[in-house]
C-alpha cells in the first residue's frame, strides 16, 4: 500500500498529461506531492527525507517561467 501511495503523484501526473497538457500535469504533480507530504505529516507527525526532497525539487523545477 505504501508503494501505491508513493507513486500516486506520478500516476496522477501521467493521467493529467494524457487528458490535458504538460502545464496542467505539472500543476497536478505539485498539488499531489504537497498533499502527500501534508497527509504524511498529519498521520505520523514526521516526514522522511526523500518525500521532502522530492517535494522541494517538484516545487523548484515545476515552476512556470
Amino acid at each position: 500500500m505504501k508503494l501505491l501511495f508513493d507513486f500516486l503523484p506520478i500516476v496522477l501526473f501521467f493521467i493529467a498529461y494524457k487528458m490535458a497538457d504538460i502545464y496542467v500535469a505539472t500543476g497536478v504533480l505539485i498539488v499531489a506531492t504537497l498533499a502527500q507530504v501534508g497527509w504524511t505529516w498529519l498521520r505520523q507527525h514526521r516526514v522522511e527525507k526523500m518525500p521532502l526532497i522530492t517535494a522541494g525539487l517538484v516545487l523548484v523545477l515545476g515552476e512556470q517561467p
